[in-house]
């Protein structure tokens, strides 16, 4: 059984996720998917595909990793994508959500999703302060 997916940065080998995120810009290198799976009694294999999330739902990666049968303990599958290298092939083009979908052939049935904003630009705030007269006796600055 799938239990949850959890969109980040990166993984540590411990598998945790570092810098849980929705939204994502070209600075960043990659998004990763951390799946936690419950315990898998029977080989299957895990498929987490990535659409386009819009009417079209256009595929734009498949993982499909085989999981061996194990009665024990829980354990995790973790998939990526470059985020420089969809931009530079014009995967995608425009700001865009994303869907992570991750399922077992063992149980095609049960999917579980989550999504994410892939932004194609990244908006630069000038260094300027900004005072805001909120009351004549305080004052709020912003960079």
């Amino acid at each position: 059984m799938i239990n949850s997916i959890t969109i980040c940065e990166n993984i540590t080998e411990e598998f945790k996720s570092v810098n849980e995120k929705n939204l994502f810009t070209p600075k960043d290198a990659q998004v990763c998917a951390l799946i936690e799976l419950g315990k898998i009694k029977e080989d299957t294999i895990i498929n987490i595909e990535w659409t386009i999330d819009d009417s079209k739902q256009v595929l734009i990666g498949i993982y499909q990793l085989p999981l061996m049968g194990k009665e024990d303990s829980s354990r995790f599958a973790v998939a990526g994508l470059d985020i420089q290298m969809l931009l530079s092939e014009n995967i995608i083009n425009k700001t865009t959500q994303i869907k992570v979908t991750a399922y077992l052939d063992s149980n095609i049935e049960y999917k579980i999703s989550s999504t994410f904003i892939l932004k194609t630009f990244i908006e630069y705030k000038g260094n300027k302060l900004k005072n805001i007269n909120l009351h004549t006796s305080s004052k709020e600055w912003q960079i």
